[in-house]
């Protein structure tokens, strides 16, 4: 019966690392790589060894610009007594060729992402703090994803990529190095040390200040905009910046998911819905315009959407139904 589980020793390994290894240690290697946990293991022995032995990690870009140009040049003349049509021939190989090329380049920018980036993520529902290189520490809300680099965080860089929710307690360092955090609409928070909450998701991005100095830039305002702390950017659809002061309550509001709470202040039902499907990854739908338009108010703890739901179903008197993968929120109906 075949080992579905392989043992590799650190040798073995970084004899693959050096280029030394069997056939057979090969196919071992592949079959241990599908286990999660010895993925980072692999890249902690990869950091370990070329720290010894350091290697040319190749510019994808630089490649892939060099061989579109050479691909743009006209194909040389060769004289050849090769029989039969070779400019079609050459034509094909050519196109061969490139393909191959593309493909080659495409897959290596895929890898070296692999490589040279970490990635956190959370599911619906979940919360996950996470300690950086630097010392700093990340706090991710439900389906939101954490990019970082894997080798030099800390005294070669401290950029970050968020798409989701998440606070930053950001750690200053000897050398006053910056720490950015990039978001998907490509606004960036850039800081030396200081605390804040980030919301970037399909519907708009803010950021709100705790304590320290943020700087936040965005496409639309590429001059830096200095925060203070309690207040809150908003990055507009047309990418401008709208600063508000927020009361301590407020701010504080911005971070109630780290303990599972919900705080809403006089919020509309259908921004409720939105926010449950931010963070639980369901579908809440209304239907009802006047339900939707009813405000909730008050703190509410709840680990999952069925949770939340019962509480909106007894606090608001509705009805919760299921509609394949949908939840409908209705009015109650009284039958009597």
């Amino acid at each position: 019966m075949t080992n579905m589980n392989p043992v590799l020793s650190k040798d073995s390994v970084f004899s693959y690392f050096a280029g030394m290894a069997t056939p057979l240690q090969k196919a071992l290697l592949e079959e241990w790589l599908r286990h999660p946990a010895h993925v980072e293991l692999y890249f902690e022995w990869l950091e370990e060894w070329e720290a010894g032995q350091p290697q040319l990690i190749p510019d994808v870009d630089v490649a892939f610009t060099h061989f579109s140009n050479r691909l743009a040049e006209p194909a040389a003349e060769h004289e050849t007594a090769t029989p039969g049509p070779a400019p079609l021939r050459r034509a094909r190989r050519l196109g061969w060729i490139a393909a191959a090329t593309i493909t080659l380049l495409l897959t290596a920018w895929w890898q070296r992402a692999q490589i040279l980036e970490k990635t956190y993520e959370t599911g619906p529902g979940q919360v996950s703090a996470v300690k950086l290189a630097d010392g700093s520490r990340v706090v991710l809300n439900a389906n939101s994803v954490l990019t970082v680099p894997r080798w030099g965080f800390g005294t070669d860089t401290r950029d970050v990529r968020l798409n989701g929710e998440a606070t930053f307690s950001v750690r200053h360092t000897v050398d006053h190095r910056r720490f950015t955090v990039t978001l998907p609409d490509q606004s960036k928070v850039t800081v030396l040390g200081t605390e804040f909450v980030v919301y970037a998701r399909p519907r708009g991005t803010h950021v709100v200040l705790n304590r320290g100095k943020v700087q936040l830039t965005s496409p639309a305002n590429p001059r830096p905009l200095a925060m203070k702390p309690g207040e809150r950017a908003t990055i507009l659809p047309a990418g401008h910046v709208k600063v508000e002061n927020l009361t301590p309550a407020q701010a504080e509001s911005e971070r109630s998911w780290e303990e599972h709470r919900f705080v809403f202040d006089h919020t509309p039902l259908q921004e409720v819905a939105t926010r449950m499907n931010e963070v639980f990854d369901v579908h809440v739908y209304i239907e009802d315009k006047a339900l939707a338009r009813r405000e909730l108010t008050g703190t509410y703890p709840a680990t999952t959407a069925e949770e939340l739901l019962d509480i909106l179903s007894e606090m608001l008197d509705i009805e919760v139904k299921k509609q394949k993968k949908k939840l409908l929120l209705l009015p109650r109906r009284n039958t009597y």
